[in-house]
This record gives C-alpha cells, structure tokens and sequence, in this order.
C-alpha cells in the first residue's frame, strides 16, 4: 500500500518501500531517490502547515481525537472549539481546558486552588460554596455531643439526642417547674400549666395540698335543684331524692367524710326566708336541709 503521509510510515525501515508511490525499494533508480527525498520535504511541510513552526493537527472529535496514544486512539485530545482543548477518553468527552482552567467533570480528590471548580467540594480545609446545591443522596455528617451549639451541621442522631435531652417529662421530678407549653395528658407533677385537659385534674392534685397566692381548690360534686328536689344540673352527682330534706348520692366517693357541703340554697315559710344546712351522711351521700319547705339552690361537696 502507498505510503501517502507520515502516519502511514512504518518503524521497520524494510517495510518502507516508497513515498507517496515513489519507489525506494532496494535497487531502485538514483531518480527515485531523489524524486522521494522532495516528496518527503513536501509531506513535512504538509504535516508542520505553520508560518511559525508549528505542527497543525486536525481538530478531531471526542471519538477519533487528533493526538493520541499507540493501542488506544480513542483516548486523547482534540479541538473542543475556539480556544479550547477537549478531553477524550473511550471515545467520550470527559472536558476541555480553556482560559478558565478545566471545565468538566472531575472525580477523586481535588488538591490545591479549586477556586473555578463549579460543582467541586475540598476533601479537606475550609470552603464556602455559594449557591443551591442539592444532593441525591443523604450526606453523611459527624455526630456532635448533646448541647453542643456550634455552627457545624446536625445529624438526624444529634437532633433525636438533643431533643430526647431537653424534652420536658410528663411524669416524675423532671415536670417540675413553670411550663411555657400547653400540657395535655398526664401533667402530675406540673405546678403551673396554661392548658390542661379535664383528663389531667385528678384527686390527687386537688388533695389540700395547693400553694401559691391563689390555689386552686376544686369540688368533689355539685349540682342545681329546684323546689321539688328535681336535679336540673350536676357534676359527679347520680340523684337527688326528697325536697327537705333532699338527699344527694354521689357518682364517685369522696376518699373520706372529710369534705364539707357548700350551699347556695333556701327554704322559704311565707315571707320568711331561712338558710339551708348540709349533713355529711356517707362518703357518697349527703343531706340538705332547710328549717322550711325547700325552695332550691346550688350545692358543691369540696373536699380538702
């Protein structure tokens, strides 16, 4: 075959029998000679094609890069454009170099000034990256101790950590104190709460063992009858039976006898009106009186 250019140039001399169809073979005539030595100085200036001395390549493309390797000539360097270098390996682009510095996709570690790297991070010192940056996976960060308030980043393990430690117990000595929260469920030990359930009032709160400028004290039962000793309205009250006296059973015992009965009530003889007077008969009974016929009234069973 024709040896047309020096790319087709063999390293085995015996294997360069012309230029360019001109016959050097052994044995050839002088004119051959000198006929291969002009085309060879021809080929030359073809491949340096510069005023200034320089080797002119053909642009290439990422598959078929124009300077490449002996055993691997999809790997190389080609014109990615104007003012640019391209990157080619298996035939692929990988970047280009180009006044900036490289523009591409770099993996592994990156050392030195990455100032221009656009989607680089360091693998170590320090580094401000501007910009969104999102991430397709979780990234994985270092544990800080509880109470630790510095500006680092916080692990899902750090936030469970700190919440779990600052987390107010509903339940036992933690609880103690004045909450800025709303309290539902079991606030047994909260001495000052903005919102309670009806659920979180139990005996054992209201058991005389308040404190404060103003304590709280609440009623075992209470309720509203008229003059027939019908029960109009109630709390822990099952029935109220007779008008004088009016006997009154409680739905839940009261832990003792130790409660007193609160009137509000009257009993009436004409024009005269008379007061009501309350008998404790049982820790779930008890009796209303009044020295005339009984007009009705409000009654409440505190207990302390």
């Amino acid at each position: 075959m024709a040896k047309t250019k020096i790319s087709e140039f063999d390293t085995n001399p015996d294997l360069n029998t012309d230029i360019n169809s001109i016959n050097i073979a052994e044995g050839c005539s002088p004119a051959g000679i000198n006929n291969a030595i002009r085309q060879l100085m021809s080929d030359l200036k073809d491949w340096q094609s510069g005023a200034d001395d320089k080797y002119i390549a053909p642009a290439g493309t990422a598959a078929a890069p124009s300077w490449t390797f002996n055993g691997d000539t999809n790997t190389g360097f080609y014109s990615a454009g104007a003012d640019q270098i391209g990157v080619a390996a298996n035939g692929s682009s990988v970047g280009s170099f180009t006044s900036a510095g490289f523009v591409g996709n770099v993996t592994g570690n990156v050392t030195g000034n990455a100032s221009t790297v656009t989607n680089g991070v360091y693998t170590s010192g320090d580094q401000t990256i501007a910009g969104v940056k999102t991430f397709s996976s979780s990234p994985v960060v270092p544990t800080a101790a509880v109470d630790d308030n510095s500006t680092n980043a916080a692990s899902t393990a750090f936030v469970v950590a700190q919440i779990a430690d600052d987390a107010p117990t509903k339940t036992g000595t933690g609880a103690s104190g004045t909450w800025g929260i709303d309290i539902t469920g079991n606030a047994a030990t909260a001495t000052t709460a903005t919102t309670v359930s009806n659920g979180a009032i139990t005996a054992a709160k209201l058991d005389g063992g308040q404190s404060g400028a103003a304590p709280v004290f609440g009623a075992r039962a209470w309720g509203v009858i008229d003059g027939s000793g019908n029960l109009l309205a109630s709390g822990n009250v099952t029935s109220s039976s007779g008008t004088n006296p009016a006997t009154i059973t409680m739905t839940n015992a009261a832990p003792s006898t130790s409660y007193a009965i609160v009137l509000a009530g009257y009993g009436s003889s004409g024009s005269t009106r008379y007061a009501c007077v309350g008998a404790i008969n049982s820790t779930t009974q008890f009796t209303i009186f009044s020295a005339s016929n009984l007009q009705g009234g409000v009654f409440f069973a505190v207990y302390w």
